[in-house]
């Protein structure tokens, strides 16, 4: 995977995609993580692609210590 993070205007913040806190414990952002995946596959079935597609990319940023940070620093500048 590319450890790059390319945002487009407009697109979703990860950390509300993922209902947490900025300031979220890895620990905290797995579980979060587990119970909506849990739920899209639940009770949004016909379009579980597309959110289960926006869970995992804001996962997959959001526990990787690098890859938050940087996320972290475009979003304070509004660079998102």
């Amino acid at each position: 995977m590319s450890a790059c993070i390319e945002r487009v205007p407009g697109a979703f913040d990860f950390y509300d995609e993922l209902q947490v806190s900025s300031a979220a414990r890895p620990e905290v952002i797995q579980a979060a993580f587990e119970v909506l995946r849990e739920r899209v596959i639940v009770e949004d079935p016909e379009d579980a692609a597309r959110s289960l597609a926006r869970l995992n990319e804001a996962h997959r940023v959001l526990t990787d210590e690098t890859l938050r940070a940087t996320y972290d620093a475009r979003r304070r500048s509004g660079r998102e």
